[in-house]
């Protein structure tokens, strides 16, 4: 069995075809593919669009390829499949592999495969390897039938880029349950490594045990346990939206910035456990709050440059406050912040948004969600927490709320004849449902009411908590303006479209 770090030494390592299947798939995953192989060309069947009855995948493959991994054992239920993208923007578009992998999908189902005679799989037994020719950019993706045959079944995926060094939780998590075992093979494993709730709940479990230690070190240092608690989850919050700006590389350009701070403080000579005072309160308070200009004595040029090109912080978030200064002593050890970037050195974490039908395996910024709303009222008993109204829903409902809402203010704008049609456009999952609302919408003339009216929607939540809801119907317009903008030949930057929506 691999251990994370030769996993993690197999990613460095691939450059092309060859160092990917041989140096990954086979040296770190111990997958059965046969030595002396040049081109998986070789061993494999190559697809073409038609055979898959794909229309318009060409224009995202262009020069690319499509090739079925022979089976590993006879009775091997998944079929596995390497696409090769000759168009590198499907990787660097945000949602951009979800429509070419859905019309593969499609010709590899029994009911919508071009001939008889070729083979066919259930949704849920396919596996997705996508890179680019140059073998710059990596995704495994994995479609997890729902309940019923109508439904569109979400993609999960998990990757890299080449020169990520932010992959702790591929080399952990994601990769290690797609190892081959000869003795005994486990299909069903690999479902595990798209289980993005398995993670999450993982993720949680020792987050909340950091979180207890640390509240009752405050704690035992003040006697102030109503304090000890709020001051924890700010502190750890703090800490874990760093992990979001440092992966935007905001930091110095850093996508490690976090720990190659705490590396320099511990290499700085200066006496232990001022790291919290000297160096991340600076970060805090002055960098993000564009108050930082004198340059600390004990810190490297490096450093202090980094500190003056942050990023100005607007929300509150490191502003300081009452908890900061709450009129009694307390420390946060260099153990203790050690403790703390351990767990969150351990995962990875994305700035992309997954929606309901798009899913990233990956820590993303829902988390900060779900760790106020599930730990804000930690001191209450479990059974008053409904009675405070705090309740932490997931994001598949919170998807439906908001587009429902849409669908019944435009049915009250436009008329509720369309009601159908609005229905139809806002809950389109695929590129054909898509085309098939806007097919009406066109044939309606309804263009240019429907985006006046969403111009001059106002959306209110008067409990918003961690506002999950407002977060998803930005996420609802954000689409839905994309797909407006693209019917009258327009094109807007994902942050104009949403600098114009919360305007």
């Amino acid at each position: 069995m691999a251990t994370p770090q030769q996993i993690y030494d197999a990613i460095q390592s691939v450059h092309d075809q060859h160092s990917f299947v041989h140096n990954l798939l086979t040296g770190a995953l111990g997958w059965p593919i046969p030595d002396g192989i040049d081109d998986i060309g070789d061993i494999s069947y190559e697809w073409s669009s038609d055979e898959l009855r794909a229309d318009g995948l060409d224009d995202h493959l262009v020069d690319g390829r499509i090739y079925q991994i022979p089976k590993m054992t006879d009775d091997q239920p998944w079929g596995i499949f390497l696409l090769e993208f000759e168009n590198e923007d499907v990787f660097l578009k945000n949602r951009g592999l979800i429509g070419p992998l859905r019309k593969v999908l499609r010709g590899l189902v029994q009911k919508r495969r071009g001939r008889a005679d070729l083979p066919s799989w259930n949704r849920d037994n396919l596996l997705f390897i996508c890179t680019d020719t140059c073998y710059r950019h990596y995704r495994f993706g994995h479609f997890d039938a729902p309940a019923g045959n109508g439904k569109n079944p979400p993609l999960s995926m998990f990757g890299w880029n080449h020169g990520d060094c932010d992959i702790h939780t591929l080399c952990t998590h994601n990769l290690p349950y797609l190892e081959w075992d000869p003795d005994r093979p486990d299909y069903n494993k690999w479902r595990q490594a798209f289980d993005k709730q398995q993670l999450t709940e993982k993720f949680f479990s020792e987050y909340k045990a950091v979180f207890d230690n640390f509240q009752k070190d405050l704690c035992s240092q003040t006697q102030n346990a109503l304090w000890a608690h709020d001051y924890a989850l700010q502190f750890l919050n703090r800490c874990m939206f760093l992990y979001f700006i440092q992966r935007k590389k905001w930091l110095g350009d850093n996508g490690e910035f976090m720990n190659y701070f705490w590396e320099t403080y511990k290499q700085s000579n200066q006496p232990a456990d001022t790291f919290f005072e000297n160096w991340l309160k600076v970060l805090f308070f002055e960098a993000f709050n564009a108050k930082y200009s004198v340059r600390r004595p004990y810190m490297p040029d490096s450093i202090h440059n980094i500190l003056l090109m942050a990023p100005y912080l607007n929300g509150g978030l490191f502003r300081e406050n009452e908890l900061d200064a709450p009129g009694f002593d307390f420390s946060v050890s260099d153990g203790r912040f050690s403790e703390i970037l351990k767990l969150l050195e351990r995962y990875n974490f994305t700035v992309s948004e997954s929606t309901p039908l798009d899913i990233e395996v990956a820590v993303d910024a829902e988390m900060l969600g779900m760790v106020y709303e599930t730990l804000v009222n930690i001191a209450e008993a479990e059974d008053r927490r409904g009675d405070a109204g705090i309740f932490y829903t997931p994001r598949v409902e919170v998807d439906m709320m908001c587009r429902l809402s849409v669908v019944n203010y435009l049915s009250n704008c436009l008329g509720t004849q369309h009601r159908e049609l609005f229905y139809k456009w806002l809950c389109a999952f695929s590129s054909d449902k898509e085309r098939i609302a806007e097919k009406g919408i066109l044939e309606k003339r309804l263009l240019e009411p429907l985006r006046a009216a969403l111009e001059s929607l106002t959306v209110v939540d008067p409990a918003c908590g961690s506002g999950a809801f407002l977060v998803g119907m930005l996420m609802v317009l954000d689409n839905l303006f994309d797909r407006l903008d693209k019917l009258e030949g327009k094109s807007r930057s994902i942050y104009d479209r949403r600098k114009d929506i919360i305007g």
